[in-house]
């Protein structure tokens, strides 16, 4: 087993933001799913979601997801699929992902927030890890049938065995206080 790191992006999402007319965007995040778990095509588990990138419809999502890709069979399916918040506010913070998502661990995700179950769907696409992995660059770029593409991109994850301790010292130079009543 080879452990993987996937990063997702989007470019010229498809705005299906109710009352788009009058400007408004659609808030986009995404939802990565593992396919073929336990040897059969058709089930899934979920991976985890991104965070909201509210009014943007080329969103770079920070979050890195973390999974084990099978070596031996160089086939490891994932399923992404793009959805436009329609339950959260825009001071909310990060949608229900955290810092690293593992394919193997049941997370219990907040429905508060980002409930794909209500949010519609601005794009879906099937990839392989392995394929994207032997590219050039090891990204993939994956059309959408409501418009824009989809980048997903796959590197080897680095675990080291390695310990140590990380100083670090902050000074601030000439930092005035310009809030009022100060």
């Amino acid at each position: 087993m080879m452990r993987v790191q996937v990063m997702l992006r989007a470019e010229n999402l498809g705005n299906i933001a109710p009352h788009r007319w009058m400007g408004n965007k659609s808030n986009p995040y995404a939802k990565l799913e593992l396919v073929g778990v336990s040897g059969t095509s058709n089930q899934s588990i979920e991976v985890g979601k991104t965070e909201v990138i509210h009014g943007n419809l080329s969103p770079e999502w920070t979050e890195i997801f973390i999974i084990d890709h099978s070596e031996s069979d160089n086939w490891t399916q994932l399923k992404v699929s793009i959805f436009d918040c329609r339950r959260s506010v825009k001071d909310e913070g990060s949608h229900a992902g955290g810092a690293t998502a593992m394919a193997t661990s049941i997370r219990v995700l907040p429905s508060f927030v980002g409930s794909s179950r209500h949010d519609p769907v601005m794009g879906e696409a099937n990839i392989e890890v392995g394929d994207i992995l032997e590219m050039e660059g090891q990204q993939q770029e994956c059309e959408l049938d409501q418009g824009g593409s989809l980048f997903v991109r796959v590197t080897e994850s680095v675990e080291g065995e390695d310990e140590g301790e990380f100083e670090c010292q902050v000074r601030g130079l000439d930092v005035k206080n310009i809030e009022a009543g100060w």
